[in-house]
């Protein structure tokens, strides 16, 4: 049996074990509150099966990374095949050298040698190298540099394809991370030391302030969350509108006989033909342009990452506005499947309790829906939502949930806080996973245009937080393309400047909007939802 075998079966012992003692408190919290032994034994039991659950999920991380990194020395192949010698990490090998013997004769003898992999073309172990500068260079003919601009971006495209082929997690990417880290770490080192004050007219001016220009603040947003969700497919080449053909009404079966004997026989049974229909998604182009002088690309200063900094700040604002398009769509998409949360006062409490039994309806209207039947697998709210969600309590100020998810005196919500700003929040919520996505919200922003429930309200009027109960697993397919990176100078060039874009493709195709239910309305007012 292996480690990470052991570690599942004691881990599905404890739980068995966990679930015993659990059980047998319940009983004793039926006649009066638990003794400090109990809670202790309680905490024990189920503090143990924490444990084991981190166990197996540390030995599953290092069994997949196992697996990867063999994968990927397969995938490799030898460095003078295509796609192979894109990272800086050299390969041991042994072989057989020749060498002069005692005698003067050449004998042959094993030994090991290191064969050097050349970096990347566009790494920091080639300074000098801009990816931004030969896309400039390699637009003109003419321009100095061309050919050379071209090898590199031809050669880079090798590489990048080569590392797209290896898993991003093998030795060699962590190697190539560690190198990283180390060269800026040398090329750091650089300290300035004075024996004298440093305020103004105490030759302060000579100790002057000092700029982390290698270790900027980059804009920190919301991500990708909702679209890590959806099920994908790969975006087609072609087209600009997909169809995806869908029964819109089945057959009929008839019992012709009754449930009486002898009645029915030979009556005419009922026909009716299928019908189809199409769900409609058409491709949207999402981009972000970017405005940076000649000046910035020839002389960002030395250990600055100019081309990082430009290339990392789009690549958030583009997923940012693809995960907002995927929310307006989904929206749009849920139709009448909306669910009006209606009320007044705080959102905590009572209203939380009334809340997680609008959820629970939500999951029955996907349940019991003819057409669909799915169960859902996903709750989603934003950020102000959850919290209050987290932070509400009852009449008596006794909390729905705690931070451990087990010590609440009647848990909303189960599980443990894993302190992630989205994503999954840690918890179950009305039996599904509740995940965090701050675009979430049917007012402002990317998402004032669409239509929420019937058509009546849209988010500019609505002014609400949204909460979205789904069969995600059936309700969507999201299609992505990889992103493209233009640099265009001339439309600027009377002021040097360079208009940088990245863009990509994108399409949100429905399969069972009815897959979906949104819960929006007065009792998710913002006024109502933020008065933490």
């Amino acid at each position: 049996m292996s480690r990470l075998e052991s570690l599942r079966a004691s881990r599905d012992k404890a739980i068995v074990d966990a679930n015993q003692v659990l059980d047998d408190l319940a009983l004793v919290l039926e006649t009066r509150t638990l003794t400090e032994a109990e809670v202790a034994q309680r905490d024990e039991a189920t503090g143990h099966v924490t444990q084991l659950q981190e166990a197996v999920g540390a030995e599953e991380v290092r069994d997949a990374e196992a697996t990867a990194e063999i994968a990927a020395r397969a995938a490799l192949g030898t460095p003078n095949e295509p796609g192979a010698g894109t990272t800086e990490v050299p390969e041991v090998r042994s072989v057989v050298v020749a060498e002069l013997g005692k005698n003067g004769k050449p004998k042959k003898v094993p030994m090991n040698v290191r064969l050097g992999i050349e970096p990347l073309t566009y790494s920091r172990a080639n300074p000098n190298n801009s990816f931004y500068n030969d896309l400039l260079a390699a637009a003109w003919t003419a321009a100095p540099g061309f050919t050379e601009a071209r090898e590199r971006l031809t050669r880079h495209q090798i590489e990048m394809d080569g590392i797209r082929k290896n898993s991003a997690n093998s030795n060699e990417a962590r190697l190539l991370r560690s190198y990283d880290n180390e060269s800026r770490r040398r090329s750091s080192q650089r300290a300035e030391k004075r024996d004298i004050a440093t305020t103004v007219g105490s030759l302060g001016d000579f100790s002057p302030p000092l700029f982390f220009l290698a270790k900027y603040a980059p804009w920190r947003t919301y991500g990708r969350t909702l679209l890590s969700i959806l099920k994908s497919m790969p975006l087609p080449e072609t087209g600009m509108v997909f169809n995806l053909p869908k029964i819109s009404q089945p057959t009929i079966a008839e019992n012709q006989t009754t449930n009486v004997q002898g009645a029915g026989e030979n009556t005419t049974v009922s026909t009716r033909d299928m019908t189809s229909s199409y769900e409609t998604g058409a491709v949207q182009t999402i981009i972000d342009n970017l405005l940076v002088s000649q000046q910035y690309l020839d002389r960002v200063g030395p250990g600055i990452d100019g081309d990082l900094i430009v290339h990392d700040d789009q690549t958030r604002q583009l997923n940012r506005l693809l995960n907002g398009y995927a929310w307006g769509a989904l929206l749009g998409m849920a139709g009448n499947g909306a669910i009006p949360i209606t009320g007044s006062g705080a959102f905590n409490g009572t209203a939380i309790a009334e809340f997680k039994r609008q959820v629970h309806g939500a999951k029955a209207v996907v349940r019991r829906t003819d057409g669909v039947v799915a169960y859902p697998t996903h709750f989603i709210s934003d950020a102000d939502v959850w919290e209050q969600i987290e932070g509400s309590y009852d009449v008596n100020g006794r909390p729905y949930t705690t931070g451990d998810g087990q010590s609440a005196f009647n848990p909303i919500a189960t599980g443990t806080d894993n302190g992630a700003p989205e994503g999954y929040s840690g918890f179950k919520f009305g039996g599904l996973p509740a995940f965090v996505d701050e675009a979430a919200w049917v007012y402002g922003g990317e998402l004032d245009t669409i239509v929420v429930g019937s058509g009546t309200a849209s988010s500019a009027t609505l002014a609400s937080h949204a909460a979205v109960v789904g069969a995600f697993d059936i309700a969507c397919y999201w299609m992505e393309g990889p992103p493209v990176v233009r640099v265009l100078p001339q439309p600027y060039a009377q002021t040097l400047t360079v208009l940088i874009q990245q863009y990509c493709y994108a399409a949100l195709v429905p399969e069972y909007p009815g897959a979906l239910q949104v819960l929006y309305g007065s009792q998710l007012a913002d006024a109502t939802v933020t008065a933490y």
